[in-house]
């Protein structure tokens, strides 16, 4: 995995992790880690600072539809978000 970073939208709400702390936290994408198959991608289960998180891959050809989801769910206020 090499080393980019995953930029979210609300940088007052939001954690920065590292691609490759997204990689180690999914075993770099393991299909043991995989949880569900969405029309944009994958969701994999992970543990970022000791909390079990989802983490969504997406493909490219369904950016804008990810991005919208990414902006709806920036504007959620909830403890698991």
């Amino acid at each position: 995995c090499k080393q980019d970073i995953i930029p979210i939208f609300n940088p007052d709400r939001s954690t920065i992790f590292s691609y490759h702390e997204v990689c180690n936290a999914t075993n770099n994408f393991s299909a043991s880690q995989k949880i569900r198959h969405e029309a944009y991608g994958f969701v994999y289960l992970g543990q970022l600072k000791e909390i079990e998180v989802a983490i969504k891959q997406m493909k490219n050809t369904r950016s804008k539809e990810f991005l919208a989801e990414l902006n709806i769910l920036c504007k959620v206020h909830h403890t698991n978000l």
